[in-house]
């Protein structure tokens, strides 16, 4: 069975992507620090 809290972790993820185009170090430097955030996290069950 599929977690429940997937779609919700795709969509926060998403919106946090689009958000992060405009910050002010560059969107660049926010994906990767937001790709990083998640995959350390990625193990954590609810």
């Amino acid at each position: 069975m599929a977690n429940p809290l997937r779609r919700e972790v795709r969509q926060l993820y998403k919106n946090l992507l689009y958000l992060g185009r405009e910050y002010p170090q560059g969107a660049d430097y926010f994906r990767e620090r937001l790709n990083s955030a998640f995959m350390k996290n990625k193990d954590v069950r609810p």
